[in-house]
């Protein structure tokens, strides 16, 4: 008897698939029989794709159509099942690919383990003739959405932080919306609405997310979620190698997303690879139980937590200084106006700074000569001014550049240090003036690893900074193929985990205690091994930006986000300043860290009354919360549901006590709270002290409208 696909079944999942393409035509849970393939999109490869490379050119590989399997017998599919202990096996198998016009010896078979409500998915890839594997796409999932509405889907991305994205088949799809922002010789591009054209995406026709993990991608899992259960789909490899989670949309006109993962084999002369595990798991929960499922599954892989230094558990946040040297070379302070800028930090709630364009030749130029700059002042100066400042009780980091390098410096140390792309040429950025070339540094490196060291003991050691902030620490990442590197070709994050070890190793054997370490961006590769990763979420603030993904993944990550004044702010566009007050809220709800700007004339609160006094208040709560439950987990909103748009809430829980996070934007009747844990005895604590127990009756928690701590005692 004839089948036009094979049907599979084991649990709680149900799987079809073409029997003579081997492509995924139906995936969905039996619980509620909803499909979650509901266009099948002609035109776009589903199920896998393939680069390959070789002496003909390149050729972007799929599963064959209905008809080309019909007139070459040899590119149809063979499929196999069998029952495991562990679950349902279903094994497709091709003998040889094609582009459409070209056939290619090249033996695939990918497996899909169904089990429960979930499939373990993984591809293997064996060529017969010479060439390279450079990517591979699997599972592509094409035309997906829950329920029966794409409308009211919920896309969660894992883009700098999290992304949250309604109705993503039409907002990803949708024109973009740009401000442009000029400062200084910056020049910057706002999104208002929509989402960068990514050109991994632009290539086969769709517009969306795709970056590549670990890197701007902080975690390798995204999740859709719909009204009645939400797919999970992750990959759970190991070794976190580079993977780049894609969520494609072609528009209204053609709904549906197209989900992928895709990896980057380069291959050698007839290597075999293998895919590590592609999890979808379809459950009744929302985002929140994805983010649990990949945070048991990546946390038992990460190196062992660094510890933090005591002063940082009682510290709200940190003032930014990038005004010593600028990049044009203009000069706002000096080494001795240091003792004056602790005053300010101070009389600002802070304890801690931080110091950019500090060294020679100043900020976005002066890479990596991180020296004193005799135009700031001596040696001895920037020694003593930091000296002065811990007196004060106001500690000092230092801006250092992780990843680039100037040119102008010693260009012969540039190219053996650097990142070399398969064409033998160095990688190249621009930041600022156009003129100012960098290249950029492998960390596989050892002469780079070793100079970035040094750079950080100097800091430390010599000028006494209690530690470092390592800019562009989890941007993109770059392959290097520099055979004089002896590494291989795709281990960036974990080179970089080696400096981090080195740094904060050395400084515990010279000081008996540990190292400030934070750096930009935050993926989970490095979550440990850095005290704070800098999220900036006012960058995509109208577009989705959601770091709270990240925060409720990994709560045990330490990460801090920059606030910005209502008024007088020139750094940055104005409907950046007027989101100032929620971007506040959000932050403080969510258990960031604080990262103030203090530039005299450009971005400082001490120019916006009312933000500074918001600030205030929310630096002594922030600092507070720190001591109420020193260990309490972030939980977002979990546990508890408030309908009341005039408040910002979360939730921070404990063994004996949970801690409520409130930001009321107005004033007015009381706001009330239903919690779904029990608990005996409520409490309010406001920042000037004020303690107030308040009601609680039958799971519900009413309060005055007053930003606040609430401590929940179980």
């Amino acid at each position: 008897m004839y089948h036009s696909r094979y049907h599979f079944e084991r649990d709680n999942i149900h799987l079809a698939i073409d029997s003579m393409t081997g492509e995924i035509l139906e995936l969905f849970s039996c619980d509620t029989g909803d499909n979650l393939i509901k266009n099948s999109l002609f035109d776009m490869a589903g199920t896998f794709t393939l680069v390959w490379r070789d002496g003909k050119g390149e050729h972007m590989l799929s599963a064959p159509h209905s008809r080309a399997a019909l007139e070459n017998p040899a590119l149809r599919c063979t499929v196999a099942s069998e029952e495991t202990e562990v679950g349902l096996c279903v094994r497709v198998q091709y003998d040889r690919l094609t582009d459409g016009e070209t056939t290619v010896p090249l033996a695939l078979t990918y497996s899909a383990l169904l089990h429960d409500s979930e499939i373990q998915w993984s591809v293997m890839v064996c060529p017969a003739e010479s060439g390279t594997l450079t990517e591979v796409r699997f599972p592509v999932l094409n035309g997906v959405w829950l329920g029966e509405s794409y409308r009211d889907n919920t896309l969660y991305y894992p883009f700098r932080g999290g992304m949250r994205i309604e109705d993503p088949v039409g907002y990803l799809y949708s024109k973009p919306v740009i401000s442009q922002w000029r400062w200084q010789e910056y020049r910057y591009r706002y999104y208002l609405h929509g989402v960068e054209e990514r050109d991994t995406l632009k290539q086969i026709g769709l517009r969306g997310m795709s970056d590549i993990y670990p890197g701007y991608a902080g975690m390798s899992y995204m999740c859709l979620d719909g009204q009645k259960e939400s797919l999970y789909y992750a990959c759970h490899d190991p070794l976190s190698k580079p993977c780049r989670p894609e969520a494609g949309s072609l528009g209204e006109n053609a709904p549906g997303l197209c989900l992928a993962t895709a990896f980057y084999p380069y291959t050698k002369e007839n290597e075999a690879w293998h895919s590590p595990q592609v999890i979808t798991w379809l459950h009744r929960g929302d985002w929140h139980a994805g983010a649990r499922r990949y945070h048991d599954f990546r946390t038992p892989l990460l190196p062992k937590k660094k510890q933090s230094p005591a002063w940082l558990s009682h510290s709200a946040g940190l003032v930014a200084h990038y005004d010593f040297k600028y990049q044009n070379g203009g000069i706002v302070h000096r080494y001795a106006d240091i003792p004056a800028l602790a005053e300010q930090a101070k009389e600002m709630g802070f304890c801690h700074m931080l110091f950019a364009g500090w060294h020679k030749d100043g900020f976005d130029c002066g890479f990596p000569e991180y020296v004193f700059d005799e135009a700031l002042g001596t040696e001895d100066e920037l020694r003593e001014g930091i000296k002065k400042a811990k007196s004060m009780g106001v500690h000092v980091t230092f801006y250092l550049n992780a990843r680039i390098h100037n040119r102008a410096y010693r260009p012969e140390r540039v190219d053996t240090m650097g990142i070399m792309r398969e064409d033998g040429t160095v990688a190249a950025e621009v930041y600022g003036n156009p003129n100012i070339a960098f290249s950029t540094m492998c960390p596989g490196s050892r002469s780079w690893q070793d100079l970035l060291c040094e750079s950080i003991r100097r800091a430390t050691e010599d000028y006494g900074a209690d530690g470092v902030y390592l800019d562009q620490l989890s941007c993109r990442p770059y392959f290097c193929f520099n055979p004089d590197h002896h590494h291989v070709f795709d281990d960036w994050s974990e080179h970089y985990n080696t400096i981090l070890l080195r740094i904060a190793d050395r400084y515990w054997q010279t000081h008996g205690e540990p190292l400030y370490i934070s750096g930009e961006w935050l993926t989970d590769t490095h979550g440990s091994l850095v005290d704070l990763g800098l999220f900036q979420t006012f960058f995509k603030y109208h577009t989705g930006a959601f770091p709270e993904m990240y925060r409720y993944t990994f709560p045990e990550h330490g990460i801090a986000d920059m606030l910005y004044p209502s008024r007088n702010l020139a750094m940055r566009p104005t409907h950046i300043s007027q989101v100032s007050e929620q971007l506040m809220a959000r932050l403080f709800c969510n258990g960031s860290y604080f990262w103030v700007y203090d530039l005299e004339e450009d971005n400082t609160f001490r120019r916006d009354p009312v933000g500074y006094a918001r600030l205030q208040t929310l630096c002594a709560l922030s600092t507070m919360r720190r001591t109420l439950l020193p260990n309490a987990v972030y939980r977002e909103r979990d546990g508890i549901a408030c309908t009341d748009g005039a408040v910002c809430l979360s939730r921070f829980a404990d063994t004996e006590a949970d801690l409520l996070c409130l930001y009321t934007y107005s004033s007015g009747d009381d706001v009330s709270i239903r919690l779904s844990n029990t608990y005996r005895k409520a409490v309010k604590y406001t920042a000037d002290g004020g303690e107030t127990v308040c009601s609680l009756s039958n799971g519900m928690l009413t309060i005055p409208r007053t930003t606040s701590l609430i401590l929940l005692k179980k």
